[in-house]
């Protein structure tokens, strides 16, 4: 079971410290799990981190950026992997930068893309009747039809090998959680209708994730019941982060600041895995993949870029390369990014060729607030050549510098 939700800062979900508590289904997974604290994706826009996710290529590679841009369809994904060795695969996405239209539907048995459904579709509709349509419909109070039929497709496969995808698209702007998990968020202690406070976005945005969180208990649940919990390889991440407030930046990701590119990353298979494991190397995004199939015995086929991350969750990787690298091109800025170990450089490469570095420490300033580029030379030095020796290997001039 993959679930991604879209928009997912890591340090909104209580496993990861936040102070609210809005994630419980999150949290109580991640008691049960390897729990890695710095994970990072590789670019900071649903289409190209999807696709970095499933091919385990870095963006430049497999060429799915910006978003409007599709996956090539020759690439092999995860999906495209595990149906070659016997698995039913399904997804159900509210992205429609993940949808058909852009092939991520490819080595799907049944895809269901939520800007591409109609109602009136034959297909969709005939699939849809032979549910209990009922209990769909109950449920619709605090659930959303996409993941009742996830739970509904796990009923009808149950009984193979089977490989689940689900994308939400909550808690991505416009926030608009159901009043439910908007109170979750933010008490109003009794307040009635007309003297209640004004949501600001941070406190919407937090609704939406408890929301979500609500749906990954019911895909939880079912697992419960249909006893296959402790039999799946459960995999919770996000594709990015968000800005709230953070760097100047109301909403939606930025750059490559933790905000962004920071992201949960939960792993719960106790039959083959540790659980309450805290992991603390970095990690990419492009390793989930290779991780997935080494923990299914699976072998990584060649074109996968990352590595498995399983020897970290067993403490047997004492040469692991904790980097991870980042990069959104846009037209009149472009970014990159390196976290290696406790520090990351930034690089800005402006549309007149200009470029800025910056140097943050992690660990003691995790909101990235106190540039160390000038005082920490050695560091910065070391970090800047690296990551300048990096765009040179892989980025030709023009695509850095915008003439």
């Amino acid at each position: 079971m993959f679930l991604i939700v879209d928009t997912l800062r890591a340090d909104r979900l209580g496993c990861y410290g936040y102070d609210k508590n809005i994630s419980p289904n999150i949290d109580e997974v991640a008691t049960q799990s390897a729990v890695f604290d710095q994970a990072y994706v590789q670019w900071a826009s649903s289409l190209p981190s999807h696709a970095s996710i499933m091919t385990s290529l870095q963006p430049h590679l497999h060429g799915a950026f910006p978003n409007g841009n599709e996956l090539n369809p020759e690439l092999l994904t995860l999906a495209k992997v595990l149906k070659a060795y016997g698995y039913t695969n399904g997804a159900f996405v509210t992205n429609s930068l993940v949808g058909n239209q852009y092939n991520f539907e490819i080595g799907f048995d049944r895809f269901f893309d939520l800007a591409q459904v109609e109602y009136t579709n034959s297909t969709f509709s005939a699939w849809v009747h032979t549910l209990n349509i009922i209990r769909v419909i109950d449920q619709l109070q605090h659930s959303d039809i996409y993941t009742e039929l996830a739970i509904s497709w796990i009923d009808e496969n149950k009984d193979k090998p089977m490989f689940l995808w689900v994308q939400w698209l909550h808690p991505h702007d416009p926030y608009e959680p159901p009043p439910k998990f908007l109170d979750i968020a933010a008490p109003t202690n009794g307040a009635t209708d007309a003297d209640k406070y004004e949501y600001d976005r941070s406190v919407l945005y937090d609704g939406e994730v408890a929301y979500t969180d609500f749906l990954i208990g019911q895909i939880v649940d079912k697992l419960k019941e249909s006893n296959l919990l402790d039999n799946t390889l459960l995999v919770i991440t996000s594709d990015h982060g968000e800005n709230i407030y953070d760097h100047n930046v109301g909403k939606g990701p930025a750059g490559v600041y933790d905000s962004s590119i920071r992201v949960p990353l939960i792993f719960r298979f106790p039959k083959q895995l540790p659980v309450n494991k805290r992991v603390d190397q970095v990690v990419q995004s492009i390793d989930i993949s290779p991780s997935i199939l080494d923990i299914l015995d699976i072998p990584k086929p060649k074109q996968f870029q990352g590595n498995s991350l399983k020897p970290l969750m067993f403490d047997d990787a004492a040469d692991w390369q904790s980097v991870a690298h980042s990069t959104m091109l846009q037209k009149r800025r472009n970014f990159f990014a390196l976290r290696s170990d406790d520090w990351k450089v930034i690089l800005h490469v402006f549309d007149d060729k200009e470029k800025e570095f910056e140097l943050y420490h992690i660990p003691s300033d995790p909101g990235e607030l106190e540039n160390r580029i000038e005082t920490e030379t050695a560091i910065a030095d070391s970090l800047k050549q690296a990551l300048t020796n990096w765009i040179g290997t892989n980025f030709k001039p023009v695509e850095i510098a915008y003439t």
